[in-house]
């Protein structure tokens, strides 16, 4: 079902009128346009403009679009139907970009419009309030292919331009945050070498933590979203595997570094009580643990089957509801998430990598998820020390689209070591540390040298 099918169709031939007048207008389209929205006619015009393009960077002429049509052995009504067709296109005017830009916008609100009306209509024909669980899967399926598709259109150029056009722009904002380097929007993670020599996160980037069960993989997740707190970062919280209670007492017991276990069984000694007891006083009044100023921290407790976009819209949902920008969000954890569309195991862990990416850069926030090592990882880092992308479980192909890749694995039962596999734009980095697993901390040891020889290295 269409809506305003001949809008629709007016947009779509003044959009070919500038495709066929600047060959600019033709390279902004293939960020901006899905061939498979477009109508039938003007889909098969639109393709062969982009193959000619593609092919030879020019528009392409009346002779090659009358010999590319003739090649297809179409009737002869169809070939004069096609002539008349562009003959109108070429007739219709064109003014500037900001109109170029504006019908580009009408197109996929007509394509969003009409999927939507299409997603009504096929579920009211299944009646989902009656239908079998096989008709129930089949139905899910179909949305998740369609919101897919809807996402697929609504990639946009943020921004592009030649090196020199701003090469004075670029030395000014050097500048600027030489003299102002608090200009630079680190995220702190709590992990001293990567917060004292590179400053921490910026907005825009993914991490992934690895690490085989047990290894730590949350706690350092929740040891990196508390730094961030700490330091006056809001931070979103999206717990797939552990209940909101558990992951506020996790917290408590994070900030306050008192025992978890005492936390739950409600034996905490007087001192411990009187700290936990000060610091919700504290966090009553919108405080720090000390009575400093902190972000919002908020957690969701949801299915471990989610999906990226279920993600991003409660993102959206939760910055509108409280009035807060998220610095930072957390799930935990990517490795039991659901893709858009299913596909064989290791190509959908990419995907959902490569969507949180996705979310990450629109929403220019850090977000911190992690995934399981294999065994083959465990084995080069106990070996060999070695740690890359393809120790990732399940998906290698995660590794290139992380910003930063983190694995954190036991050398003891009261030791451990964090190391680097992947830094974008920064150094590798290796941290041992005492697990305080009992307070949902790291504790982290000055590296080699006398006192890491005095309590003990690799097993």
């Amino acid at each position: 079902m269409d809506i305003m099918p001949r809008e629709r169709l007016k947009i779509e031939k003044k959009i070919l009128s500038y495709l066929f007048s600047d060959k600019k207008y033709i390279a902004f389209s293939t960020n901006k346009i899905n061939s498979e929205i477009l109508s039938s006619s003007i889909k098969s015009i639109y393709k062969l403009i982009i193959e000619y393009y593609n092919k030879h960077k020019d528009i392409i002429t009346d002779e090659v679009v009358q010999l590319k049509f003739t090649t297809k052995n179409l009737s002869e009504d169809t070939l004069v139907k096609y002539n008349s067709l562009i003959t109108e296109i070429r007739n219709i005017p064109i003014k500037n970009e900001g109109e170029f830009d504006f019908l580009i916008e009408e197109l996929n609100s007509f394509n969003k419009r009409n999927k939507f009306s299409e997603i009504i209509e096929f579920i009211g024909d299944k009646n989902p309030a009656a239908c079998s669980n096989k008709e129930l899967d089949e139905m899910e399926l179909y949305i998740k292919k369609q919101v897919s598709i809807l996402n697929s259109s609504n990639s946009e150029i943020k921004k592009e331009g030649t090196i020199k056009d701003s090469a004075r722009e670029r030395w000014k904002n050097y500048k600027d945050i030489e003299s102002n380097p608090q200009l630079l929007k680190f995220v702190k993670s709590g992990l001293k070498k990567v917060d004292d020599i590179e400053g921490g996160f910026l907005p825009g980037e993914l991490i992934y933590v690895i690490g085989r069960k047990g290894d730590g993989k949350s706690i350092l997740l929740l040891h990196m979203a508390a730094a961030a707190w700490l330091s006056g970062e809001s931070v979103l919280l999206i717990s797939l595997e552990i209940n909101k209670e558990n992951y506020e007492r996790r917290f408590d017991a994070k900030v306050c570094n008192i025992p978890s276990n005492g936390l739950k069984r409600g034996t905490l000694i007087l001192e411990d009580k009187k700290i936990y007891q000060n610091y919700l006083k504290n966090i009553d009044a919108g405080l720090g643990p000390n009575e400093e100023q902190v972000g919002t921290f908020y957690i969701i407790d949801c299915p471990s089957g989610c999906t990226a976009s279920y993600i991003d819209a409660k993102i959206e949902d939760v910055q509108n509801k409280l009035g807060v920008k998220f610095s930072v969000v957390v799930v935990d954890y990517a490795g039991i998430m659901n893709p858009e569309i299913p596909d064989i195991l290791r190509i959908e862990q990419a995907k959902i990598a490569l969507d949180l990416k996705r979310i990450a850069r629109e929403r220019e926030c850090v977000i911190l998820t992690a995934a399981q090592m294999n065994r083959e990882g465990l084995k080069n880092i106990k070996n060999k020390g070695d740690i890359e992308s393809a120790s990732i479980a399940e998906a290698d192909a995660i590794g290139n689209h992380i910003d930063w890749g983190i694995s954190i694995n036991s050398t003891s039962d009261e030791r451990g070591m964090i190391k680097s596999f992947k830094t974008r734009d920064a150094a590798p980095f290796e941290i041992r540390f005492n697990k305080k697993y009992s307070h949902m901390t790291i504790e982290e040891l000055d590296d080699f040298g006398a006192g890491w020889n005095e309590i003990g290295g690799l097993d």
